[in-house]
């Protein structure tokens, strides 16, 4: 992967930096130093892993960006020609380009997923009995079922907000998913479709300090780890998500298709939980014996409870 990243990485920059003369980048302002931006002031060893990938090439300048070592010139942003405005800020293939593209993206979706979230917040108050009463199921994929309950459970980092589904009622079902981590908190924001927020190119809810292969917007919302110290990691929506509608502020705008696809694992909604807690954990397929010995020591641990799909407890 380290390899492919590399080869896409530098066919990108030869199809768009090297094709101009040192002449033509100095008269198109590749040679002005870039204005501070105070959400570049991260130190080189805080920067993800990826972006190290060409530091023999290119020097970076904290609060600046990327400089070419030898020839000087800096790394243009999506106004400098040779850039397009992908207007992507979350994607499988974003690690290829965000280090290079500038941050209008991952500020954009953060502007907006505040207005939509201060939105919500009036739409719970008022709507908060409905709210509390659905059930919001933080799935761990079958390959690091271990791995990612215990860092849920034992080194659960409340302040950053996690992304959920939600169900009205039973059964809690993901497809063949076969561990749920049943939340408690506030939610933030409830959708009836993916809002798309992810902020971790290797693990969706990885957090910023900790995961070297991330990508903007993620560091730059997470401020390369110094949000997490502090009020914590937030995440927001996609502007897709916003424009089509599919927000939940109360009652009567619940997709109940959508649970179903959910169910089914061809489909699923989403919920931003903040402050969360586990509280129980969703057993939904067989396990192994020692797989289930230790979700059973973590539950017992926790003092929380092990629950069939059907929410009877085990």
């Amino acid at each position: 992967m380290k390899l492919l990243r590399q080869i896409i990485r530098n066919l990108i920059l030869e199809l768009n930096i090297p094709k101009y003369s040192l002449q033509q980048r100095k008269s198109y302002g590749y040679f002005q130093k870039p204005k501070y931006d105070e959400d570049l002031n991260i130190p080189f060893k805080d920067l993800p892993r990826v972006w190290k990938e060409n530091s023999d090439e290119y020097e970076w300048h904290p609060g600046h960006g990327f400089q070419h070592r030898e020839e000087q010139w800096w790394v243009p942003n999506t106004q400098l020609p040779g850039f397009n405005k992908l207007g992507l800020d979350v994607s499988n293939m974003a690690w290829v380009y965000e280090p290079y593209v500038g941050l209008g993206p991952a500020r954009s979706k953060r502007k907006e997923g505040r207005k939509i979230k201060k939105q919500f917040k009036k739409s719970y108050e008022q709507n908060r009995e409905f709210f509390d009463s659905l059930t919001y199921v933080h799935w761990v994929s079958n390959d690091s079922i271990i791995k990612k309950t215990k860092e849920m459970i034992l080194n659960r980092k409340g302040k950053n907000e996690v992304s959920a589904t939600w169900y009205d009622k039973p059964p809690f079902k993901n497809g063949n998913l076969k561990i749920g981590l049943i939340l408690s908190g506030r939610p933030t924001l409830v959708s009836n479709m993916n809002m798309k927020s992810g902020y971790a190119s290797s693990d969706e809810d990885a957090f910023a300090s900790e995961d070297p292969d991330q990508f903007i917007p993620s560091f730059f919302m997470a401020r390369g780890g110094h949000r997490e110290k502090s009020s914590g990691i937030n995440k927001y929506p996609h502007q897709d998500v916003i424009d089509w509608d599919v927000i939940v502020w109360d009652e009567t705008d619940v997709d109940y298709t959508k649970i179903e696809k959910l169910r089914v694992g061809t489909s699923n909604n989403e919920a931003l939980i903040d402050n969360f807690e586990v509280s129980g954990i969703i057993v939904a397929g067989e396990l192994s014996d020692s797989e289930y010995d230790t979700i059973l020591e973590l539950a017992e641990f926790a003092n929380i409870k092990l629950y069939s799909p059907k929410g009877i407890a085990i």
